[in-house]
């Protein structure tokens, strides 16, 4: 989703209607998780990420203090699951790397360290189990701001 503006449409109506679409996205997102495994995070960083950058670009339109509160409550959503991304990336890393050195040496190596990244994975997955839940009232509570 792209950030445009329509022709002739009021500066306040379009930047609202940029920030629902963000927010409705994350939304849908949570209400709907996909099958595979950290895709629903990934989806729902982008759009708190491009909805908070929104934000930022509309400073200079409707002042610095304007959206505030709405830009720390996008914050401490996106907080909520950082954790949880940044350990399945780093798994997924881990296994990229692992597979390229196993390809050139023949050998697998490392086998604990993935059992490890494994491990910490699914203790966030564990711990932030029902961030969706959390979440969700949160983006409805920034939507009707």
């Amino acid at each position: 989703m792209a950030f445009r503006l329509k022709l002739r449409e009021p500066l306040p109506e379009g930047l609202k209607r940029v920030f629902c679409e963000q927010i409705d996205s994350a939304l849908h997102c949570c209400q709907h998780p996909a099958k595979q495994r950290g895709i629903t995070v990934h989806e729902v960083r982008k759009h708190l990420k491009k909805l908070r950058a929104a934000m930022r670009l509309a400073i200079g339109a409707v002042g610095k203090n304007c959206h505030a509160q709405e830009d720390r409550c996008v914050r401490k959503i996106g907080r909520l699951v950082s954790d949880l991304r940044d350990a399945q990336v780093r798994l997924q890393t881990f296994i990229k790397l692992r597979d390229k050195a196993a390809k050139n040496s023949g050998q697998q190596r490392f086998p604990r360290t993935e059992e490890l990244l494994v491990l910490e994975r699914e203790s966030f997955s564990a711990a932030f189990a029902g961030w969706q839940k959390e979440a969700i009232p949160q983006l409805e509570n920034v939507k009707v701001c």
